[in-house]
């Protein structure tokens, strides 16, 4: 595993909300700091105070405030750069897909600042939109299940004709839910774009075992420090992983280096594909960050945050063995107590330092 850094450094992290579904950034922070401990400054950057892991303390030592990605590319430079005035960013790892085209938009002006975000070209993260995915399945050897892209209320009833049901839909930015009927799909579709704006993809749904893999792209066409490979046993009612078996599944495996090896991807990624129940095999994502789950990787020994940081910070690579199969993994909640309340301080000053980290 890559070797913990010599010298301090500061990472920032997005995707911190605490709640039935966390987020991302709580498994990247804890896998960063089991890697590094005290060597390593955590700021947690969140949108939401109230559902903010980040106050917790053994994990960050910073938590900041951010405008919502909706307000725009200048609103979210502008917090970054008040931010490192104060707490100077080595580097920022984002854990939403919102986030991407944001920060896309604005690596140059993140360079000059010298946070290293290390995100992927933007051809090649539109590649992986969802509207775009089967182009890219043809490359990758792996079909994609039938997905018609809607632009417009009329286009509905004549695509579940095609489709039938159940059915998924899915939002242009985020999130997937499986319909039965189409009072729920009518309103599935009001509540997405209500949020997300059209297009909106309804995708047939196809009977099998949810497969997912996690991996680090090095932007030249291979993988960084391996990947981990699960199988989903069971979910939460969002649909998200909750327990899994961990698998070695080589059209898994070789799909994911057909995709970074074809779009050079730079920077974590996840690829969520299907078993179906008479033995073939569909892509249905690729999401552009690390999963919630990613902390699992790191108890198995595949470290993929730290793998990225210390890449970041030019440090010696080292591809670990294989996972081994059939080890479970389960994911739980855990409690914080804590002396006084935190929260209001975030919320009337937009940060909070966890002072006895510093």
């Amino acid at each position: 595993m890559t070797a913990a850094p010599t010298n301090p450094i500061t990472v920032a992290i997005t995707g911190v909300a605490a709640t039935e579904n966390p987020g991302p950034g709580i498994g990247v922070a804890r896998s960063l700091r089991l890697w590094a401990g005290p060597q390593i400054r955590l700021v947690a950057l969140a949108y939401d105070a109230a559902e903010c892991l980040a106050l917790a303390g053994e994990l960050f030592d910073h938590v900041f405030l951010m405008p919502y990605p909706g307000q725009g590319v200048e609103s979210t430079l502008d917090r970054l750069k008040e931010i490192h005035a104060e707490v100077p960013m080595n580097f920022l790892i984002p854990c939403l897909d919102v986030e991407i085209p944001l920060l896309l938009a604005a690596k140059a002006q993140l360079t000059e600042m010298g946070i290293d975000s290390c995100l992927p070209s933007k051809t090649a993260y539109a590649r992986r939109n969802k509207n775009q995915l089967s182009a890219l399945s043809e490359k990758l050897g792996i079909s994609v299940p039938e997905t018609i892209v809607i632009t417009h209320p009329g286009e509905i009833i004549p695509a579940t004709k095609k489709l039938g049901f159940p059915l998924f839909v899915k939002g242009n930015q985020y999130g997937a839910k499986k319909v039965f009927t189409l009072t729920e799909l009518q309103n599935e579709v009001e509540a997405s774009t209500r949020q997300w704006g059209y297009p909106i993809l309804l995708q047939q749904a196809v009977l099998g075992t949810d497969m997912l893999l996690a991996g680090l792209g090095n932007g030249r066409g291979g993988l960084s420090c391996g990947a981990v490979a699960l199988r989903k046993e069971h979910q939460t009612s969002q649909g998200k992983l909750w327990n899994a078996l961990t698998v070695q599944c080589p059209w898994l495996q070789d799909a994911a280096e057909a995709f970074v090896a074809e779009t050079e991807w730079e920077g974590p990624f996840e690829f969520e594909c299907l078993l179906g129940d008479d033995g073939s095999a569909w892509l249905i994502e690729i999401n552009p960050r690390f999963p919630a789950w990613i902390h699992a990787g790191t108890l198995l020994g595949v470290n993929l945050p730290a793998c990225l940081v210390g890449r970041l910070n030019q440090q010696e690579e080292r591809v670990p063995d294989l996972i081994p199969a059939g080890k479970w993994v389960v994911r739980s909640i855990c409690e914080t107590v804590l002396d006084q309340d935190p929260m209001n301080q975030l919320i009337s000053e937009g940060k909070y330092c966890h002072a006895e980290n510093i």
